[in-house]
């Protein structure tokens, strides 16, 4: 099913899909910002935390970019 998706997407132009998502829950991981610095080039951060308010969920999401700008899809 995965390599079936894959190939419908790429034949759709759609860029390919990250190796590895990083999904935030505010209840499992609190502070996703040293999880995010463990992954490797190329992964991704999902940031879900909607029990926030939305200037802590902005502060968060910032700090996630710049983790994200050193390679991580954004």
């Amino acid at each position: 099913m995965a390599a079936a998706a894959i190939k419908m997407n790429l034949a759709a132009g759609a860029p390919p899909l990250p190796p590895l998502v990083l999904v935030t829950d505010s209840r499992r991981i609190p502070d996703p910002v040293p999880a995010a610095r463990g992954l490797p080039r190329g992964a991704a951060v999902l940031l879900r935390h909607y029990d926030r308010s939305p200037d802590e969920r902005l502060a968060l999401a910032r700090r996630l970019r710049a983790v994200a700008d050193r390679g991580l899809v954004a």
